[in-house]
């Protein structure tokens, strides 16, 4: 059953990575010219941690009701460790940026809300399994 979860921790996180890529071409293409890179930056931080999670409870629902809440959070762990690998990974040596430029995200203090991302990822097997029992229950 573990190796099962963790396949599909996997496949959540390999599928999700196209959703990423159109949530940023979205924000760039259709609404960050009238709200500013800053404000488009916030929404798509937003939209992409819906995405995720209905993605997850998509896939998910039926497998985590069982699943301990040590082994949900390994799986949340693991998208946030990945998730940092290839941010930092592709950003800067694929794409170029500075180290500082990709740090600047992760500064709440000047608006950059990325970490809420971060957090959603890491809570979100939690947040289904607790989901999965309360629509089971009603």
């Amino acid at each position: 059953m573990l190796d099962t979860v963790y396949k599909k921790a996997l496949i959540i996180w390999l599928l999700f990575t196209p959703i990423a890529i159109l949530n940023g071409i979205i924000r760039n293409l259709v609404y960050q010219h009238y709200v500013g890179e800053l404000t488009a930056h916030q929404i798509s931080t937003l939209t992409g941690s819906v995405a995720f999670f209905l993605l997850c409870y998509l896939i998910l629902n039926n497998t985590v009701k069982d699943l301990s809440s040590l082994t949900l959070i390994k799986i949340g762990t693991l998208w946030v460790l990945m998730t940092i690998i290839f941010e930092f990974g592709f950003g800067h040596i694929i794409d170029g940026a500075s180290w500082i430029r990709l740090l600047n995200d992760y500064n709440i203090f000047k608006g950059r809300i990325w970490l809420l991302f971060l957090i959603t990822m890491f809570l979100t097997p939690l947040l289904v399994k607790n989901l999965y029992h309360k629509m089971s229950n009603d």
